[in-house]
């Protein structure tokens, strides 16, 4: 069966009805495979060297356990059988364990992943208005975020943020957009598996908005009005239309 192992995805795939093993293949990375049983998931990776077909298993999918190899570790073990492959050597004989190379940089950092973030917010099928979109590019990467913009986003406490969040006491409003935007990264973070929890899971927002209940008197509408006047077509007669409607302009 092929379907896309997002991680969503992966925590709820189930074998079938009759207790029997089934195979997942990863519709982005095709020979890629993830074998569900009633008591574990196991990844393999499906090949064939001189005509023969092998399937090894290249780890268990296991959140919590020492051992657990999540969807981007069995992609980094896949493409080394891959490069084994491609150098004529049949990995099944190959004595070297397969498993993934260390990095010199972490790839899991916060900015990293935010940018990683917005692109995929651009893109998706049902994109917010590209207003939206750059309001909460604003807020994930502003200076507010900068104690943990080089922190690996799966050691971010719930603690650090709280404490961003209403170190921003003198702007309420900003600090409960901040709020909002951060939630919907770590969620899409927890989703692809970059984290283990979403640290912002079900807390309250730090700051309560006060609606705004400003009016303008008539000496400032009889200003306004004469100012519309003076402002040339058609930006004068948006303003007084925004005046007679109550619509906010933007």
């Amino acid at each position: 069966m092929k379907t896309k192992l997002t991680g969503v995805t992966i925590r709820n795939l189930k074998p079938a009805k009759d207790g029997s093993r089934v195979n997942y293949f990863d519709t982005q990375h095709k020979s890629l495979c993830l074998r569900v049983g009633t008591r574990d998931k196991v990844w393999s990776y499906h090949y064939r060297f001189n005509g023969k077909l092998r399937s090894p298993a290249l780890g268990k999918y296991a959140p919590g356990r020492v051992d657990h190899m999540d969807r981007a570790a069995a992609i980094s073990a896949a493409n080394l059988i891959d490069d084994q492959i491609t150098q004529g050597v049949d990995p099944k004989h190959n004595s070297k364990p397969i498993k993934a190379k260390p990095t010199a940089k972490n790839p899991n950092t916060y900015s990293k992943r935010v940018d990683q973030f917005i692109k995929y917010y651009k893109t998706k099928k049902k994109a917010p208005k590209s207003k939206t979109i750059k309001e909460t590019e604003a807020h994930l990467t502003g200076t507010h975020i900068t104690s943990i913009k080089h922190s690996d986003v799966k050691k971010i406490t719930r603690a650090q943020l709280v404490k961003l969040l209403e170190d921003m006491h003198e702007t309420p409003i900003q600090a409960n957009r901040l709020h909002a935007s951060l939630s919907i990264f770590f969620r899409w973070c927890w989703d692809h598996e970059y984290v283990d929890v979403t640290p912002l899971l079900g807390l309250n927002k730090r700051f309560v908005e006060q609606p705004r209940k400003r009016y303008l008197t008539s000496d400032e509408i009889e200003k306004f009005w004469k100012g519309c006047k003076e402002l040339s077509y058609p930006t004068g007669n948006i303003y007084l239309l925004a005046l007679v409607t109550g619509q906010r302009p933007g």
